[in-house]
């Protein structure tokens, strides 16, 4: 209930959006300079609280920064272990390497889209956050390691089109060029 109360409190804050990024600077840096004796309430406070509220109000670059700081930090064997895993698993490339990558191939999507006849698409990208990557690993009984994630790499599409016929051709499109080209 506390957790609840103090998650609405923030979320309520975001009426005035500079309270609300003052709130979460503020957090990231307590994440940082937190001394010993704080770290099991900052990792709590940010996994219960802050991580959540920033989902909720649609923030999710920052609700996953927020999670791998805490990550990093504070379970630092865990979170390098993961890392090199993820690494391993996407032919040894950097996270940023690999980001680029997604960009690169996936950029043209929305153009390649366009000459389907499906217009305003935004194509987004992200590769799994070590964070994420650990916690389902460690959830679901299926998967022993991160080699078994289905979605180490992941492309959202979003446009104003019939979503049947957007999965269709995007599917059509992907297929075409990256599987039986």
């Amino acid at each position: 209930h506390i957790i609840q109360n103090q998650m609405d409190m923030i979320i309520q804050a975001a009426r005035e959006p500079y309270l609300i990024f003052l709130s979460f600077a503020d957090k990231y840096q307590t994440i940082i300079t937190a001394s010993r004796h704080e770290r099991d309430y900052v990792m709590k406070e940010t996994f219960d609280i802050f991580a959540p509220a920033a989902r909720r109000l649609g923030i999710d670059r920052l609700a996953t920064e927020l999670y791998d700081q805490v990550f990093r930090l504070y379970m630092p064997e865990d979170f390098a272990s993961t890392e090199h895993q993820i690494s391993t698993e996407l032919n040894h490339m950097s996270r940023e390497r690999a980001e680029q990558y997604l960009h690169e191939k996936f950029d043209m999507l929305s153009h390649l889209l366009a000459d389907y006849g499906i217009k305003n698409v935004i194509v987004y990208t992200r590769v799994k956050s070590a964070y994420s990557a650990y916690e389902k690993v460690n959830e679901d009984k299926t998967l022993r390691s991160i080699d078994e994630l289905p979605d180490l790499l992941g492309i959202y599409v979003v446009a104003p089109a019939n979503i049947y016929e957007l999965f269709a051709k995007t599917f059509d499109i992907l297929d075409k060029k990256y599987v039986h080209p």
